[in-house]
């Protein structure tokens, strides 16, 4: 019997599901794409800063591929942040948002 793809759009798609204690009678995301497969889960939990998060770090990874190497280690950095960012906030954990350099003013 042949081997046959699933294909919506153009794109294959896989299923994926959960690996422990499966739950069949769940909708499933046919979804490819780790990227929009988290997007997915944050729309439709209604994480809508953490969803603000998540695109951002998509929009870093996306500028990491196109750069040279000598200069993709930033962009590389910023999209981990802000990955990690949309799980904390998803998380309902708190942190600081302010990173870096800060100038402090005298007087």
């Amino acid at each position: 019997m042949p081997n046959h793809r699933l294909k919506i759009a153009g794109k294959s798609v896989n299923l994926h599901g959960a690996l422990v204690d499966p739950n069949f009678r769940a909708p499933r995301v046919l979804c490819n794409d780790p990227w929009d497969f988290v997007s997915l889960w944050l729309k439709r939990e209604h994480k809508d800063e953490a969803s603000f998060y998540w695109e951002q770090a998509r929009y870093f990874y996306d500028a990491t591929k196109s750069l040279p190497d000598m200069s993709s280690p930033l962009t590389s950095y910023y999209c981990f942040l802000n990955a990690a960012k949309a799980l904390l906030t998803a998380s309902g954990q708190n942190f600081k948002e302010n990173h870096g350099v800060g100038g402090r003013t005298k007087g």
